[in-house]
């Protein structure tokens, strides 16, 4: 089976080829079949296959911390350029110009962007800088890849006057390693000391001291503040902190550089600021609270067991990722993949509470095992994506594919939504478990419709593609019951 680039730039994005290689698995059970995609220009083939077996992971690669971090979505270039997070640009035999989503474009030219390309390209017209390569297999030797990622060697039938990819590259990376040598006066880059959070003893948990954190300046490009958790923070004095060190790209710097520090250290924490490029705040806390005046980046919360977060503002994207315990709540609208599951995670949430006023994102609650996600507001597609237990409250819309591949665990729709065709309606009735949720979700002050707790629904048993022991609950208006 062949498929095209098309799959992947419709609705359904990833999802189409998860589908369509569960088809293949299905079909090799009666004969033997292939999924293989009909691959680009520019080798893209070999790219996926060298960077897999450098690192284990095909694209969506970060380097940044030294070590390879894989996360499609947050380290995709289409994804860092939408979002304005990289600061300038190298293109190797690609068109980026000619196909990306115009924010990305758009972005690409406001950056230094350096194009290697045989040819004039649409991305080297936007480029400050373009260099003329020779073309592998006919003017330069190398290895192209076929499209079952079978190496082959190539030599030149031609000669060229201009270099070839990798000496440019070559160059460029001995000509950028010794000016950054020379800027720091032949001294080594900074190292840095993990810095591993404790868990905060019930005392300090107790105690009412709370330390303020402000942010001096938004960071053009993401600021990875994991030590911003009650576990590190608690028991240190005000310079300790200021010390801490954070990840801005590939350079460490210390807490103090970005933020002002009032206070020494509690288990209670405020912080303000513009923090949407602010990413890991509450990474993994067990308790104590983190109070945030303003919006918050990618990973709000993330592994946390203990305590609660409190937003009033906007959050990023992965809020709660597999995280198993503690409370976090959004006063205003988050981003995709709340409480869900890392890329080549089997299980995301494993418990507590996640509660989002506003609207959110794309597969939220995917592989969740245990615990409650409440959004009140519109939600993307694919939400409770490979549930396999836990609660998910839908105030508002959804996308199109809720529950795919649903095993286990509940889905309850306030609103109207589109059902798979692989969920049974099984019947309608009272479900008289919502009046405790109703209950609980109004003392954390979430306002359910009236009479939802008393409310008439449609059971949808599924998803029937899988195990099938999921359920959607479909509140019928009381004109329809």
């Amino acid at each position: 089976m062949f498929f095209g680039m098309g799959l992947t730039m419709t609705r359904g994005k990833h999802h189409n080829t998860l589908a369509i290689l569960g088809l293949g698995i299905e079909l090799n059970e009666y004969t033997r079949f292939v999924a293989m995609p009909l691959r680009g220009h520019g080798n893209v083939t070999g790219g996926d296959a060298v960077t897999g077996w450098l690192t284990g992971y095909p694209f969506g690669i970060d380097f940044s911390r030294g070590y390879p971090r894989y996360n499609p979505g947050e380290f995709t270039c289409i994804d860092l350029l939408t979002r304005g997070e990289v600061d300038a640009t190298l293109v190797i035999a690609a068109d980026p110009g000619a196909t990306m989503p115009q924010p990305a474009i758009d972005h690409m030219a406001r950056v230094p962007t350096i194009t290697l390309d045989p040819h004039i390209s649409h991305t080297s017209r936007l480029s400050r800088v373009h260099i003329t390569t020779a073309t592998t297999g006919i003017s330069a030797d190398g290895t192209v890849y076929r499209m079952d990622e079978l190496p082959l060697k190539v030599r030149p039938a031609l000669t060229s006057p201009y270099p070839s990819d990798e000496a440019v590259v070559r160059r460029l990376l001995a000509e950028t390693t010794e000016r950054l040598r020379a800027s720091r006066g032949g001294s080594p880059p900074r190292s840095v000391v993990a810095v591993a959070g404790r868990p905060v003893p019930a005392e300090r948990e107790d105690d009412d001291s709370v330390v303020r954190l402000a942010l001096k300046r938004a960071p053009d490009t993401p600021l990875e503040a994991e030590v911003l958790s009650p576990d590190v923070l608690h028991g240190m004095t005000r310079q300790e902190i200021l010390e801490l060190p954070v990840h801005l790209g590939k350079r460490i710097h210390r807490l103090g550089d970005f933020f002002e520090v009032e206070g020494d250290g509690s288990a209670h924490l405020e912080l303000s600021g513009d923090l949407r490029k602010v990413k890991h705040i509450g990474h993994a806390m067990t308790a104590g609270s983190v109070t945030i005046d303003g919006s918050v980046g990618m990973h709000l919360g993330a592994a946390m067991s203990g305590g609660t977060i409190s937003v009033d503002g906007d959050a990023g994207d992965w809020v709660g990722a597999e995280m198993r315990g503690g409370r976090i709540h959004v006063h205003g609208n988050a981003g995709g993949q709340v409480g869900a599951a890392y890329r080549g995670s089997p299980v995301g949430m494993r418990g507590g509470e996640i509660i989002v006023d506003g609207r959110a994102g794309i597969e939220i609650a995917m592989r969740m095992r245990r615990g409650l996600v409440c959004i009140m507001g519109d939600v993307g597609d694919a939400a409770g994506l490979e549930m396999k237990g836990g609660t998910l409250v839908l105030g508002a819309r959804a996308g199109v594919r809720t529950g795919a591949w649903m095993r286990r665990g509940t889905i309850v729709a306030l609103e109207r939504i589109s059902v798979l065709p692989t969920f049974v309606l099984s019947c309608t009735y009272r479900p008289t478990f919502l009046r405790v949720y109703a209950n609980h979700l109004a003392r954390s002050g979430v306002g359910l419709p009236a009479g939802v707790g008393d409310g008439v629904f449609q059971r949808f048993i599924g998803d029937t593609s899988g195990l099938g022991k999921g359920e959607i609950l479909r509140h019928l208006p009381e004109r329809q019951e």
